[in-house]
């Protein structure tokens, strides 16, 4: 039986980033032969669509727990809130990818610098994916261990 790896779903080729683009791997169609995929997209899975606006995390008091932070998900442009709608996916989807049994997840990296004392743009989701894995660390402990380690060097 092949290992279960949870992947971002631009990364797969599927053309659902913000603007509609893909991030094609080459390493992914390597890997391909020895995993199981299970795509991931927590833009298009909570309902932001393609394309859509670009979204940020912004440092607010009323926000949710990020390390030694609070932030919220916003649109860069409308400044629509998608925290709760974020929060409530990520709480679903972590027990989904828990029953399925995957053993790690392959995400694309960020292409901004990882401080949360700012205002990031964050059009991938990376930076969503670990909030939302850092606020389950009991439901999701591999991948969470790798979120809180990253948040802890910022």
């Amino acid at each position: 039986m092949k290992p279960r790896i949870g992947i971002s779903r631009c990364l797969l080729g599927e053309d659902v980033r913000y603007d509609g683009s893909n991030k094609l791997s080459s390493a992914v169609a390597h890997l391909t032969p020895f995993v199981e995929w299970i795509p991931v997209c927590p833009e298009v899975e909570v309902g932001m669509g393609v394309p859509r606006e670009p979204i940020q995390l912004v440092r607010l008091a009323d926000g949710v727990s990020s390390g030694h932070e609070f932030v919220r998900l916003k649109g860069v442009h409308t400044g629509e809130d998608w925290t709760e709608r974020m929060e409530r996916w990520s709480a679903a989807r972590v027990v989904d990818l828990a029953a399925v049994g995957i053993s790690g997840f392959v995400l694309k990296p960020a292409r901004q610098a990882a401080d949360l004392s700012a205002c990031l743009c964050t059009p991938t989701g990376i930076r969503r994916v670990r909030v939302a894995a850092a606020s389950s660390p009991k439901r999701w402990p591999r991948t969470c261990q790798v979120c809180r380690s990253s948040m802890k060097k910022r």
